[in-house]
């Protein structure tokens, strides 16, 4: 089996700033939609899914642009 060739395993210059700025506009709207955050600290136990969601979110960046930077060595 060949591995596939999409936006993951290479992605090119375009598809990294938007996966960039698609997951930095994301983590900050989830965050901003899900706690009050300007009366209260979003570091708090029920805010956990809250939190695997934004891993993930960072994992998939962080792959990404790891991809993209050791394609382009």
């Amino acid at each position: 089996m060949q591995p596939t060739n999409n936006w993951i395993n290479n992605p090119t210059k375009k598809q990294l700033l938007i996966i960039l700025i698609t997951g930095a506009i994301g983590i900050i709207s989830l965050l901003l939609a899900t706690t009050n955050i300007f009366t209260e600290t979003p570091f708090q136990r029920k805010y956990f899914p809250l939190y695997i969601l934004q891993i993930g979110t960072v994992l998939t960046v962080y792959t990404v642009c790891r991809n993209y930077y050791k394609n382009n060595k």
